[in-house]
């Protein structure tokens, strides 16, 4: 991923279900370091390897692992920050968006509160 493009096999894809609902600042993280093991060893990553939420990799998905990614990048704690999901532990493929709520509001109980209504029970492409 470059500056919150998703390349895959050398390829950038067109994610038009993609949310980036904070498009300034990227933070670092020392919760991507886990990727280290899991680079593509190329000149640029010699000089050192900086993860970030938007940037990364390039990365070497084990067999009979996936990589998952939230539609709303800015604000998914998804694969760039627990590690690759094994094949074994995915049950079906997603129909439509069951719950949604905005995690980053300032409300006591946002899972009540700060329900995204508009995102329920749409359909997942």
């Amino acid at each position: 991923m470059r500056d919150g493009e998703l390349i895959l096999n050398g390829r950038k894809q067109n994610e038009l279900y993609v949310i980036h609902s904070h498009p300034i600042g990227e933070p670092l993280e020392e919760e991507f370091r886990w990727q280290d093991h899991y680079l593509v060893r190329t000149a640029q990553a010699r000089e050192g390897y900086h993860p970030s939420r938007n940037t990364w990799g390039p990365l070497i998905v084990p067999e009979k692992s996936y990589f998952m990614l939230g539609d709303n990048r800015d604000n998914s704690e998804d694969s760039r920050y627990w590690g690759f999901v094994a094949d074994s532990l995915v049950k079906g493929k997603p129909l439509i968006v069951y719950y949604s709520y905005e995690r980053d509001a300032t409300h006591t109980i946002p899972w009540l509160t700060d329900i995204r209504w508009s995102r329920l029970g749409t359909r997942v492409r």
